[in-house]
C-alpha cells in the first residue's frame, strides 16, 4: 500500500449517483488525479471519499 505521508489514504472511493462505488488504490497516479476526479463527479451528484482502513 502507498502512503505518501501519515495523512494519505490507502484508497479513494468514488460513490456515484447510480449507487455504484469504485475503490481505487491510492498511488502516485491517483494522488495526481484525486482533485480532478473529485471536481468531475461532484457536479453530477457523486462523491470522492478517502478510505484509511485496510
Amino acid at each position: 500500500m502507498y502512503k505518501a505521508n501519515e495523512n494519505s489514504p490507502l484508497r479513494i472511493q468514488l460513490n456515484l449517483i447510480d449507487g455504484s462505488t469504485y475503490n481505487i488504490p491510492f498511488n502516485g497516479f491517483s494522488a495526481n488525479m484525486k482533485n480532478m476526479l473529485r471536481d468531475y463527479v461532484a457536479p453530477h451528484g457523486g462523491k470522492l471519499v478517502d478510505i484509511d482502513e485496510e
